[in-house]
């Protein structure tokens, strides 16, 4: 496997478990996932409008209409179903 299709993989990768990991804050509208994955991976997930940071200092970046979109895809073409509704955090 060639190095862009392996940064690729990842990618679609760490999408998914950060869908699958998600929560919301109080007060929040949209839905967060931690961001304790490979570094190269988030930027190129941000860099494709997948997720946004929205400061450098959170632990958490949101994830996008797109991103969840795609997580979605993700998650079908690996025979993954995503049956249970994450809560919100207090």
């Amino acid at each position: 496997m060639d190095a862009e299709k392996l940064d690729q993989c990842i990618g679609e990768l760490t999408l998914a478990l950060m869908y699958l990991n998600r929560f919301k804050e109080r007060n929040d509208l949209c839905w967060r996932a931690w961001k304790g994955y490979d570094f190269d991976a988030l930027g190129r997930l941000k860099d494709n409008g997948l997720i946004y940071d929205s400061s450098h200092r959170s632990k958490s970046v949101g994830l996008s209409e797109e991103g969840i979109a795609k997580a979605k895809e993700i998650l079908g073409k690996l025979d993954i179903a995503d049956t249970d509704e994450p809560t919100e955090e207090k």
